[in-house]
């Protein structure tokens, strides 16, 4: 890696997951700050990794529709 690349990529990994955050706060999608506070980075080889819980993707992507009012027959977790 080359030298200071890891300092620069903890640079960036804090800057992405306070973006993340604040975005959250500023949409009014944190209430508990579970999912707020469950965004973490990780520096890997040449990379960042940006670990969090699944309602992250939930509030940002939506849920998919429901087969009929009440949840339908599928299971409760089947959204993605």
């Amino acid at each position: 890696m080359v030298k200071g690349a890891d300092k620069l990529l903890n640079k960036y990994g804090n800057i992405m997951v306070l973006a993340l955050r604040n975005k959250l706060a500023n949409d009014g999608n944190d209430a508990t700050r579970r999912t707020s506070n469950s965004i973490k980075y990780e520096v890997v080889g040449s990379g960042i990794e940006i670990d969090y819980l699944e309602s992250l993707e939930a509030i940002s992507n939506g849920l998919n529709p429901r087969s009929s009012v009440g949840g339908g027959s599928g299971d409760v977790n089947s959204f993605s």
